[in-house]
């Protein structure tokens, strides 16, 4: 079965996701992701509104986050909406989006561990420009997996929002 026709079977039946999520070639990404993982809040119902508002979601290792050691791969957890998606679009977010998250982690673990150190405004910021980088390397690789002009908008709508909360925390800060 194609990779593809088993994402149909794991749009319909989540006990094909984890085996999906295993032979998936995450190319440029693989080097930085340690595991793809199936996560589920309530594995028997499926209800993507409550169960889990994020599609996917990239997690650094302790060590990066609190300590902001280098060169340490991250997981990649994969919630239910993700499901929801089209094929190149769940690998666009999987592969260019969260692969990018976790090549920053990599590479330059300041970029996280900030969260832990800064005020609020400056967390907000730096959350919100790691989105804009991480949408950006998914709209430039949005041609290469075969995006939709629908699906592409979107994350044009992505970044226009992101850059809009960078603007209106950096105005909120200049005011404290």
């Amino acid at each position: 079965m194609s990779l593809e026709g088993l994402y149909r079977e794991a749009q319909r039946d989540c006990i094909f996701r984890q085996v999906l999520l295993d032979r998936i070639n995450l190319e440029q990404s693989a080097r930085y992701v340690h595991e793809v993982r199936y996560f589920s809040l309530n594995r028997n119902k499926f209800n993507p509104e409550a169960d889990q508002p994020y599609k996917m979601g990239t997690h650094a290792p302790w060590l990066t986050r609190n300590l902001g050691v280098k060169w340490l791969r991250s997981d990649v957890f994969v919630y239910d909406p993700a499901f929801t998606l089209s094929w190149p679009f769940f690998c666009s977010v999987l592969i260019d989006h969260e692969g990018y998250h976790a090549q920053e982690y990599f590479q330059k673990p300041d970029i996280i561990r900030t969260k832990h150190l800064n005020g609020c405004f400056e967390i907000r910021i730096q959350e919100a420009e790691r989105e804009i980088r991480a949408c950006q390397n998914q709209l430039d690789r949005a041609k290469f997996r075969g995006l939709s002009e629908e699906e592409i908008a979107l994350i044009e709508r992505h970044i226009a929002d992101f850059g809009k909360e960078v603007a209106a925390q950096r105005a909120t800060a200049e005011r404290f």
